[in-house]
């Protein structure tokens, strides 16, 4: 199931002009079926932001290196919609953020972050065509000051069928196929992707699931991009992963597992790569509140991040960012095979009185890559505190520690993230609401930039609809 549960398993990568012009042609269809529909009513959000920043490029403040104050103006533009009708069924959920800076500090940058899919069902809905698009605006490199020059946009299209045959009111079978394609537009890194799926799904009891899940995978680099980058770390490949789902309602909760084996067979060098792969979400009521534990380690290429299909199913979001300024789930350059883990510990619990929410959390994630053996690891905590000061008003408090590490066989490197943040949320009216925000950010260590930064912000927000 996807995630509004009315939409199957999804990959998503790039989409060739082809069938871009028919994802059009269907989305004409789609807006003329949703118009029919009261419920299925568009979201459209706007928003307007000015960020003071004492330290907006980044810097030391030593001779040679001078801090710059800068403000940066923003832009916001939010839509989505979701629903399922008898021959369509489609999600769509994006955020656009235009950014300029009045000093010039950086240029000016429009980024876009968000998920798409329609899927068109035969008569029976057994059979469907899947269109999706993935858009990530993220960090280069992950060692580097998070700014405007350090970020690039990932677009993922994919297209492919889907055929479920229900064998019994218990069993399905679920056969699907993508071909996909992946544009990274800082290092060039554009791939190839085809993607074949055989899935076994029975339901044990109304509280379990299990599934038995076969994938095949090939990815074709386009190598004439990746300049300066050796074959040796940039080659095509062919994946095999095979996993059992297990999917258990609890008493006061829900798990999700997802275990199996991948192989990667690489095409210019004769050694495959091997390891198990996992994923696990709890959630679970108790201890005088809310609890999660995620787990997850996968086997993909430096350009992929985390597998969103499993993410997706097994409700794990893109966690990590306790107290950084940057996404794990990325980084690096070139096309490197790599492995990715990840644990994120978290309580929220109502303390002294109904308004008052407190949570914490613990997280740790590493990557290796395969082939020139370096490891970049990152672990810390965050804590937040929020009242609520009225219906309409609420204060939120957010403090958190976090240490980075990068190795290889030759040298170490480390350094230690700090941040703290004061946010006030206030809604005018039901469509009207405003937040301005004080953060700090201090970072020491060994890594390539040193700073301190101190910021204020301020915004207002519309949802037209």
């Amino acid at each position: 199931m996807g995630r509004n549960g009315k939409i199957g398993r999804v990959s998503a990568a790039r989409m060739p002009a082809g069938c871009m012009l028919a994802g059009c042609m269907l989305a004409t269809v789609v807006c003329s079926d949703v118009a029919a529909q009261e419920e299925n009513v568009p979201r459209i959000n706007l928003g307007l932001g000015l960020v003071y920043d004492d330290n907006a490029n980044r810097a030391s403040g030593e001779p040679g290196d001078p801090e710059e104050s800068d403000t940066q103006r923003q832009f916001n533009l939010g839509v989505g919609i979701d629903g399922d009708t008898k021959h369509l069924g489609y999600v769509l959920n994006y955020q656009a953020t235009d950014s300029a800076y009045e000093n010039d500090t950086f240029g000016d940058r429009t980024s876009v972050n968000g998920y798409g899919e329609l899927r068109v069902f035969s008569a029976d809905r057994r059979y469907s065509w899947v269109f999706s698009n993935t858009e990530t605006d993220t960090v280069v490199d992950v060692a580097a000051a998070d700014t405007p020059d350090n970020r690039q946009q990932r677009s993922r299209y994919a297209t492919g069928p889907e055929l479920q045959l229900r064998f019994s009111p218990r069993d399905t079978l679920i056969l699907s196929g993508r071909y996909s394609t992946l544009q990274v537009d800082a290092d060039g890194t554009d791939s190839d992707r085809t993607n074949g799926n055989v899935t076994w799904q029975r339901m044990v009891s109304p509280k379990l699931t299990l599934a038995l899940d076969a994938t095949y995978e090939s990815v074709e680099f386009e190598q004439d991009d990746l300049v300066g980058i050796s074959n040796d770390f940039s080659n095509d490949y062919d994946r095999q992963t095979a996993s059992l789902n297990i999917v258990r309602r609890i008493r006061h909760g829900q798990i999700n597992l997802n275990a199996g084996y991948s192989v990667i067979d690489r095409s210019i060098l004769e050694d495959d790569v091997k390891s198990p792969v996992y994923g696990l979400n709890v959630t679970l009521r108790g201890f005088g509140g809310e609890n999660t534990l995620n787990a997850l380690r996968s086997l993909t290429d430096n350009t992929a991040g985390l597998n969103r299909g499993l993410q997706a199913t097994l409700g794990i979001p893109n966690v990590g960012n306790t107290g950084t300024e940057t996404d794990p789930d990325f980084g690096g350059t070139g096309a490197q095979i790599v492995i990715r883990e990840q644990l994120v510990l978290g309580h929220k619990r109502l303390v002294f009185s109904p308004r008052n929410t407190l949570g914490f959390g613990v997280s740790w994630n590493e990557r290796e890559e395969e082939d020139s053996g370096q490891v970049e690891s990152r672990q810390g905590v965050e804590l937040n505190f929020e009242r609520t000061l009225s219906p309409a008003t609420s204060l939120r408090l957010n403090v958190g520690y976090n240490e980075f590490e990068r190795s290889d066989d030759t040298d170490e490197v480390i350094d230690r993230r700090k941040n703290a943040g004061l946010v006030l949320t206030s809604r005018i009216n039901e469509k009207l609401f405003y937040n301005c925000s004080i953060t700090y950010f201090d970072r020491t260590g060994e890594i390539l930039s040193q700073y301190t930064s101190n910021s204020i912000s301020c915004g207002i927000n519309y949802n037209i609809r």
